[in-house]
């Protein structure tokens, strides 16, 4: 069974990878996109997971996916990281009701309120290509992630 080992991994790395977006100033930012930085991690969940699902792709996790929906009640709106059927989430605690700052569980049903049927895609900024104004955030914050 190789999900304990994923699981510890996918919580290593996205701890680290939070970590590395509170370390960086917002100043260390292109001004397009600094709002990630400014605004973590309320509001930012979309933008994170397009930074944070090219660093797992990047070390080990190349299935990760963008998962986002809509909670009926309210309509607020969340975004996160799907892959191998473990949820990874580091924007969560936006939300009254979650304590981890990083969430890594097989358990879907906090994220299932926001949809039954939540949209999905690859977990990569780079799908808008190389220049996507997502990009323009990742080396500032990936200039704070440790060595591997």
């Amino acid at each position: 069974m190789r999900q304990p080992y994923q699981i510890a991994a996918l919580r290593t790395l996205a701890t680290r990878f939070r970590s590395a977006i509170c370390a960086t100033d917002p100043s260390e930012v292109d001004p397009e996109v600094r709002f990630i930085v400014a605004g973590f991690p309320k509001g930012v969940c979309g933008a994170v997971c397009f930074l944070l699902g090219h660093y797992l792709r990047e070390n080990g996790f190349p299935g990760a996916e963008y998962v986002n929906g809509i909670r009926r009640f309210d309509g607020e709106s969340h975004a996160w990281i799907e892959t191998e059927g473990i949820i990874v989430d580091i924007t969560g605690d936006q939300f009254a009701d979650v304590v981890e700052e990083v969430v890594v569980t097989l358990d879907p049903t906090w994220h299932r309120q926001f949809s039954d049927s939540p949209g999905r895609r690859p977990a990569d900024f780079l799908i808008y290509g190389q220049d996507s104004p997502h990009g323009l955030a990742y080396a500032p914050i990936a200039s704070h992630l440790p060595s591997l």
